[in-house]
Protein backbone atom coordinates (compact mmCIF):
# COMPACT_ATOMS: atom_id res chain seq x y z
CA UNK A 1 0.00 0.00 0.00
CA UNK A 2 1.52 3.22 -0.92
CA UNK A 3 0.87 6.43 1.20
CA UNK A 4 1.43 10.24 -0.40
CA UNK A 5 1.93 13.11 2.06
CA UNK A 6 1.39 17.50 0.87
CA UNK A 7 4.44 19.26 1.50
CA UNK A 8 4.68 22.91 0.88
CA UNK A 9 7.57 25.32 0.44
CA UNK A 10 8.32 28.55 -1.46
CA UNK A 11 10.91 28.37 -4.19
CA UNK A 12 13.19 30.73 -5.73
CA UNK A 13 12.50 31.76 -9.32
CA UNK A 14 15.33 33.91 -10.80
CA UNK A 15 13.91 35.76 -13.85
CA UNK A 16 16.61 37.14 -16.95
CA UNK A 17 17.73 39.52 -17.22
CA UNK A 18 17.96 41.39 -14.70
CA UNK A 19 18.28 38.32 -12.34
CA UNK A 20 15.12 39.34 -10.36
CA UNK A 21 14.37 36.79 -7.38
CA UNK A 22 10.24 35.82 -6.86
CA UNK A 23 9.23 32.91 -4.93
CA UNK A 24 7.10 30.63 -6.01
CA UNK A 25 4.87 28.31 -4.05
CA UNK A 26 5.81 24.85 -4.45
CA UNK A 27 3.24 22.02 -3.51
CA UNK A 28 3.79 18.35 -4.07
CA UNK A 29 1.87 15.07 -3.35
CA UNK A 30 4.94 12.79 -2.41
CA UNK A 31 4.23 8.83 -2.17
CA UNK A 32 5.76 6.53 -0.43
CA UNK A 33 5.25 2.75 1.00
CA UNK A 34 4.95 2.83 5.36
CA UNK A 35 6.12 -0.81 5.16
CA UNK A 36 9.79 0.15 3.90
CA UNK A 37 10.15 1.91 6.59
CA UNK A 38 10.47 -0.61 9.23
CA UNK A 39 14.64 -1.32 8.43
CA UNK A 40 17.19 1.09 7.65
CA UNK A 41 17.77 -0.32 4.22
CA UNK A 42 13.70 0.32 3.11
CA UNK A 43 14.17 3.46 5.40
CA UNK A 44 17.18 4.90 2.90
CA UNK A 45 15.10 3.87 -0.21
CA UNK A 46 11.97 5.59 1.23
CA UNK A 47 14.03 8.77 1.69
CA UNK A 48 16.00 8.52 -1.62
CA UNK A 49 12.89 8.60 -3.63
CA UNK A 50 10.84 11.60 -1.39
CA UNK A 51 14.32 13.05 -1.71
CA UNK A 52 14.05 12.41 -5.78
CA UNK A 53 10.14 13.67 -5.89
CA UNK A 54 11.47 17.01 -4.11
CA UNK A 55 13.94 17.76 -6.47
CA UNK A 56 11.77 17.18 -9.16
CA UNK A 57 9.46 19.65 -7.42
CA UNK A 58 12.06 21.86 -6.80
CA UNK A 59 13.91 22.71 -10.54
CA UNK A 60 13.52 26.30 -11.50
CA UNK A 61 14.41 28.25 -14.65
CA UNK A 62 17.33 30.59 -14.01
CA UNK A 63 20.02 32.64 -16.29
CA UNK A 64 21.68 29.90 -16.76
CA UNK A 65 19.36 27.04 -17.46
CA UNK A 66 17.10 24.97 -15.09
CA UNK A 67 19.07 24.18 -11.67
CA UNK A 68 17.39 22.46 -7.92
CA UNK A 69 16.56 24.63 -5.71
CA UNK A 70 18.48 23.60 -2.91
CA UNK A 71 16.55 25.41 -0.40
CA UNK A 72 13.34 24.18 -1.90
CA UNK A 73 14.15 20.44 -1.57
CA UNK A 74 15.40 21.13 1.79
CA UNK A 75 12.22 22.49 3.13
CA UNK A 76 10.33 19.95 1.53
CA UNK A 77 12.17 16.97 2.99
CA UNK A 78 12.15 18.20 6.79
CA UNK A 79 8.13 18.87 5.89
CA UNK A 80 7.55 15.16 4.56
CA UNK A 81 10.19 13.60 7.48
CA UNK A 82 7.98 15.47 10.38
CA UNK A 83 5.05 14.30 8.50
CA UNK A 84 5.51 10.95 8.17
CA UNK A 85 6.63 10.27 12.08
CA UNK A 86 8.94 7.47 11.57
CA UNK A 87 11.71 7.38 14.00
CA UNK A 88 13.96 5.29 11.48
CA UNK A 89 13.23 7.73 8.67
CA UNK A 90 14.58 10.78 10.69
CA UNK A 91 17.65 8.50 11.68
CA UNK A 92 18.38 9.07 8.06
CA UNK A 93 17.05 12.84 7.49
CA UNK A 94 19.36 13.20 11.05
CA UNK A 95 22.07 11.19 9.41
CA UNK A 96 22.09 8.38 12.31
CA UNK A 97 21.78 5.19 12.16
CA UNK A 98 19.68 3.09 13.83
CA UNK A 99 20.77 -0.79 13.92
CA UNK A 100 17.75 -2.35 15.02
CA UNK A 101 14.29 -3.08 13.78
CA UNK A 102 11.60 -0.56 14.74
CA UNK A 103 8.21 -2.00 14.77
CA UNK A 104 5.63 -0.99 12.18
CA UNK A 105 2.33 0.33 13.61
Amino acid sequence: MKFSIVCVCASMALAAPALATEFEDVTVDMQYAPADLVTSEGAKAVYESLEDQAKAACIVNSTFGKKIDNACVDMLMADAVSQIESPILTAVHEGTELPFRVASK
